[in-house]
């Protein structure tokens, strides 16, 4: 019998929330967790440009930070600091102990922060409320993989990612899911060049600072 394949988020949604192009306007926040499988995952998530929120797997544009093991974690997130993250969330424990003992400021995820991340983010791609569907990713096929073979467990009267004694590892869904539950839904004004062209949007959070023009 074949692996079951698309059981929580529809491959269709999947498919609609996949935009190449997309991009955060900055670093975002920032999701560690460790799975089952002895890898870890450093999500990212933040406003994405024309507004909504974009989600993807850290990289350095030749390796994805999503490896065996988790002893390259904190090396690698020291050097994802001169993004400025908003927040950082672990979800292990001796990971996070890890992280704060290497001067990182760090929030420990949850119970409720996991409910949270998976719930945002299965929202944002195929929620009921189709016009809350605003979460975009760039097709990268770790991500792809883990939501094609991602499976629930009940945690109280909701749910989150299964990660034990399943067929794919989620690492790479539930760090994205938890980074996004820590953005918020931004919406976006028209950003003008100095000769009045409207430019692109931009998310209303930005600090005025960084925009060529102001809203009106």
């Amino acid at each position: 019998m074949g692996q079951a394949r698309w059981q929580v988020i529809g491959e269709a949604e999947w498919s609609d929330a996949q935009d190449p192009a997309s991009q955060r306007w900055t670093a975002g926040d920032r999701r560690v967790c460790t799975g089952p499988v002895v890898h870890g995952a450093i999500g990212l998530a933040g406003a994405a440009v024309g507004g909504g929120r974009h989600i993807e797997v850290a990289g350095d544009g030749t390796v994805l930070d999503y490896r065996p093991g988790t002893g390259w974690v904190v090396a690698r997130l020291k050097e994802l600091e001169r993004h400025q993250p908003s927040v950082l969330v672990i979800d292990d424990k001796a990971l996070a102990e890890e992280a704060e003992a290497a001067g990182l400021t760090v929030h420990r995820a949850n119970v409720g922060d996991m409910v949270a991340g998976c719930q945002l983010l299965y929202d944002g791609i195929c929620g009921p409320d189709v016009g809350g569907r605003d979460v975009a990713h760039i097709g990268q096929g770790v991500l792809t993989d883990a939501a094609r073979g991602a499976v629930k467990r009940d945690v109280g009267g909701s749910w989150a990612w299964a990660r034990r004694d399943v067929a794919v590892d989620t690492t790479t869904l539930a760090a994205v899911g938890a980074a996004c539950s820590a953005t918020p839904r931004l919406g976006c004004w028209p950003v003008a060049d100095p000769a009045g062209r409207i430019r692109r949007s931009r998310p209303k959070e930005v600090p005025r600072w960084q925009c060529l023009s102001t809203p009106t």
